[in-house]
């Protein structure tokens, strides 16, 4: 899932490529055509898992803002916060491949190709 930063003319976005899911699971599952209870890293780690779990699509959300409360999807603050994270270069891409610009939750089950990433272990204050 991509979330635009910019305005329409310059590039700039953030892509989330896994989440946890805390509520909706059997929902989840269902879009993603797996049995009620399956492993919540089967759900949603990784761009296409994260995107067929929640059922976004291009023709739905595309263009909204997710900062509105009006809007069908939202990204909020939860709360939750760490004192690490992870910073390794990014996947999946042609170019910028050698830029650290990727962030994760070290050793989280439902960070996508979580076994296989090196990088700074990053303390926060």
């Amino acid at each position: 899932m991509n979330i635009s930063c910019e305005s329409e003319s310059l590039a700039g976005c953030v892509l989330l490529r896994a989440l946890e899911p805390v509520a909706g699971a059997k929902l989840m599952a269902a879009n993603r055509g797996l049995p009620s209870g399956a492993a919540p890293r089967l759900l949603t780690a990784g761009p296409s898992r994260l995107c067929q779990a929640m059922g976004l699509t291009r023709k739905t959300h595309n263009a909204l803002d997710v900062t509105s409360s009006a809007s069908p999807l939202q990204v909020r603050d939860d709360g939750y916060s760490t004192s690490e994270v992870l910073v390794t270069v990014r996947i999946g891409i042609k170019h910028a491949v050698d830029s650290p610009l990727r962030f994760a939750l070290p050793e989280h089950a439902c960070v996508s190709g979580s076994r296989k990433l090196t990088g700074s272990r990053v303390h926060l204050t």
